[in-house]
């Protein structure tokens, strides 16, 4: 039996009050839940918001730097075809001269000026799913198929909309396949850059997007030289390890079993070899983002007779058991983040709310659970850690036509558009806030966790001002670490995450079968 080992502890979080701040944006209590609420303020408020970061982003890049901007273009400014812009005789020509001008209202735009104005985008998809359609379709009809892509670029049209009105957007800028277009999905805030064609619709040449907000300057964020010198003493760095998809139960329950017990062994430093004990004792903390559960299985037999009052349970509560078993080992070793996702018994619409403790009875007695929402806002040491279970990527990847190896890309878009969620409440069921929007990114994360993904990614966002401030000097973790982790259930693997450096480390947990 191998010695135990002496494992890390992680100090207190330095900024636990922000995160612990910033995630009761995501609690809605049982008690004050009401699902009567109209959408519209959640919209209003998201464009309010954003749209006071973006107008400064958009008069820094085509006003501020007109001639720069207008050189890079492929199509300058001055010279863009405006027989459909101008007047009915199509003689006046657009002038460029001076930088585009703000429009503060759609409606207000008129034709043949170029400007900008900033709105919610809508995505007209015939094929996203309509409860109306539904609600009206015959009912001896069978159920249509589920789709895994809403997107058809011939038929879907793009709109941008405020409190004033709504206005068509077209152009080469964001025709179907270019990157402009995959930016456009519903529910993002952009400021279009443009003039209004002869037809009423807004010939679009560029858009800007809010990005995330500033770093604060009361808690700078660690550098890597200063992170490095303070590791120094130490024997090794402070690792995090990220799972998710357990997927614990269901049809393969004997594997899922064995995954598990090979999981806790390699985390508790009973499994492998020095180097891997070695490894398992710099672990500081576990995050599981979502679907801990396998989805549920029947217990009986289909056709056997109901009688009703007399039926016993028709589901196994052995998932539940095995869940609590092993997040009770867990935290008897180190801190454990569990986050609910959409196959785990929290609630369906996002954000989802924590998994009450009454299913975990045992593991529910340690100090060191912590049970969050999706999305959370998690403190690890310095760290502010963002954390969803996926549901928000999954549902953009339906808008665009692209495959999941540019997931990776579609989780740095959320970061440019400051929106973790934009498609909710749209297709991603969402609660109806009335005075504000949660999924707006207000604070600046360090890292930024998506489970329950196809594959293991790892990207580094940086915004302009970032990646202009970060040519000359060294500072490797500036910008926000974006992990994608895979499902462990089908891929048997989980990510660790070096606190100090932001470094990320593929781990497989292959069980002989």
């Amino acid at each position: 039996m191998p010695a135990p080992i002496e494992r890390q502890s992680i100090a207190a979080p330095s900024d636990d009050a922000i995160a612990s701040e910033l995630s009761k944006a995501f609690l809605v209590p049982l008690g004050s839940r009401s699902y009567s609420k109209q959408y519209a303020q959640l919209y209003d408020y998201r464009l309010a918001y954003l749209k006071k970061r973006i107008l400064p982003r958009a008069k820094s890049r085509w006003v501020d730097n007109f001639e720069a901007f207008s050189q890079s273009q492929s199509q300058p400014l001055s010279q863009l075809d405006s027989s459909d812009a101008g007047p009915s005789n199509g003689a006046t020509k657009l002038s460029m001269d001076e930088p585009p001008k703000f429009v503060d209202r759609i409606l207000d735009v008129r034709q043949g000026d170029i400007c900008y104005v900033v709105g919610n985008v809508y995505c007209a998809m015939p094929l996203k799913p309509d409860v109306l359609e539904d609600l009206t379709r015959e009912q001896w009809l069978a159920p249509q198929p589920v789709r895994s892509k809403f997107v058809d670029y011939a038929r879907d049209e793009l709109f941008i909309e405020d409190q004033s009105g709504r206005v068509k957007l077209v152009g080469d800028a964001i025709r179907g396949g270019t990157a402009l277009r995959s930016m456009l999905i519903t529910g993002v805030v952009a400021a279009v850059l443009g003039t209004e064609t002869r037809a009423g619709d807004f010939d679009v040449v560029d858009a800007v997007f809010a990005s995330l907000p500033a770093s604060s300057p009361s808690k700078p964020l660690t550098s890597a030289k200063n992170g490095r010198a303070k590791h120094e003493g130490a024997a090794q760095d402070q690792w995090v390890v990220l799972m998710s998809g357990l997927a614990i139960g269901g049809e393969a329950a004997l594997e899922s079993e064995l995954s598990m017990q090979v999981l806790v062994e390699y985390l508790s430093g009973e499994l492998g070899g020095d180097d891997d004990r070695s490894s398992a004792s710099n672990i500081v903390a576990a995050v599981i983002a979502g679907n801990s559960l396998a989805p549920p299985t029947r217990t009986e037999e289909e056709d056997k007779p109901k009688r009703y009052g007399q039926d016993q349970p028709t589901f196994s509560s052995a998932p539940t058991l095995a869940l609590d078993q092993l997040l009770t080992d867990l935290c008897s070793t180190m801190p454990v983040h569990l986050l609910p996702g959409e196959r785990d018994p929290a609630s369906t619409a996002v954000p989802q709310q924590p998994i009450h403790f009454a299913l975990l009875p045992r593991a529910g007695r340690f100090d060191s659970l912590h049970r969050h929402t999706n999305p959370a806002w998690v403190s690890i040491g310095d760290r502010k850690l963002l954390g969803t279970s996926g549901q928000n990527i999954d549902d953009v990847f339906k808008y665009v036509d692209e495959t999941d190896d540019a997931r990776i890309e579609m989780a740095l878009r959320t970061l440019e558009w400051g929106h973790l969620a934009p498609t909710a409440p749209d297709t991603l069921w969402c609660y109806p806030f009335k005075s504000t929007d949660p999924f707006v990114l207000k604070h600046r994360p360090d890292i930024l966790v998506v489970g329950n993904q196809p594959a293991y990614a790892s990207a580094v966002y940086k915004s302009d001002g970032e990646a202009a401030a970060g040519e000359d000097d060294d500072t490797e973790d500036k910008g926000c670490r974006v992990v994608l982790v895979p499902e462990f259930a089908k891929t048997k693997q989980v990510v660790l995450l070096n606190l100090s450096s932001l470094e990320t480390k593929l781990v497989c947990l292959e069980t002989p079968l």
